[in-house]
């Protein structure tokens, strides 16, 4: 089974462009891409996945004319200060279909939000820009192995940011109402 690791913390728009500008002058450091994501979440009607802090996803990616799905579950995150779950993500052809599936299967969407993402590559590690209706920006630096994660955290002169450890999700269901399922740009 695979794992997410990564480190994520919030920044302001300048911070992102003075994110960019240190990578690119990093040996080693790619662009990779810049897309945007509408990211759909499902659960049982008892959120069964939700009571236990996984989640499966549905991700549709926009790269100008490119669009790409990913379906993704993550299990519970373990206790450390930079988040580490299970997770298990596959790229799909059909989002229609895969609707259809998880409806059957018993999982109903249950929340919708919109991403923009920058993504670099680093030491093995991305490094992602969001930015986020009603939230702004974070970095996410994602790899397999928190020593690497925190090595970039403190190149980029975020050795002492604060971690993030809730999903966009959770954190958008902080600043809306209660009855909200979709959030977009």
């Amino acid at each position: 089974m695979a794992k997410e690791i990564e480190a994520k913390f919030s920044i302001s728009l300048s911070e992102a462009d003075n994110i960019v500008r240190k990578l690119m002058n990093l040996p080693g450091a790619k662009f990779k891409y810049n897309r945007d994501e509408i990211n759909e979440f499902f659960d049982t009607k008892k959120h069964k996945l939700d009571s236990k802090d996984s989640i499966l996803r549905l991700r549709t990616c926009r790269n100008g004319d490119k669009v790409t799905y990913f379906v993704t579950y993550k299990g519970p995150s373990k206790s450390s200060k930079i988040k580490i779950r299970e997770e298990i993500e596959t790229s799909i052809e059909c989002a229609k279909q895969t609707r259809k599936l998880f409806k059957m299967l018993g999982f109903n969407l249950c929340f919708l939000f919109e991403k923009n993402r920058t993504t670099y590559s680093y030491r093995g590690c991305l490094i992602e820009i969001d930015r986020l209706p009603k939230l702004g920006y974070f970095c996410e630096i994602e790899g397999k192995s928190t020593k690497v994660i925190r090595s970039i955290k403190k190149k980029l002169g975020f050795e002492d940011a604060p971690l993030i450890r809730s999903g966009y999700g959770t954190l958008l269901r902080k600043v809306i109402k209660k009855s909200t399922k979709e959030v977009r740009f």
